[in-house]
């Protein structure tokens, strides 16, 4: 597991090709991370909260694919593209709040504000 600054054991601190833990619940992106690849939190059951960090330009396809328990994913200021079915595959969050300068989104099937 990465280590976190905040000594908080209970957040993965996800960073660039680090291998995300199958029982992962809870995830902090590191700010180094530029770019979330292709089904990087794939099948992650049990993954509730994903904190992604400001300096995010991209979020690959199929990256959440799968991750039907994520319920909490707030998308920051500098994300510039959401790729094909990031949340496909059963997850349901209500909403997404997307930020003014996003370039290009892919196809997701959630409600967006």
């Amino acid at each position: 597991m990465a280590e976190d600054n905040n000594n908080d054991t209970d957040v993965f601190v996800y960073t660039e090709g680090v291998e995300v833990p199958s029982d992962v619940v809870r995830v902090r992106v590191h700010p180094s991370v530029t770019v979330i690849p292709e089904k990087a939190f794939e099948g992650r059951h049990n993954l509730e909260e994903v904190e992604l960090c400001e300096g995010l330009l991209e979020i690959g396809p199929k990256a959440f694919m799968c991750c039907a328990a994520l319920a909490n994913i707030p998308i920051p200021t500098t994300l510039k593209r959401i790729d094909n079915q990031v949340f496909a595959g059963g997850v349901q969050i209500p909403k997404i709040h997307l930020p003014n300068g996003l370039e290009s989104i892919g196809n997701m099937h959630l409600l967006v504000e």
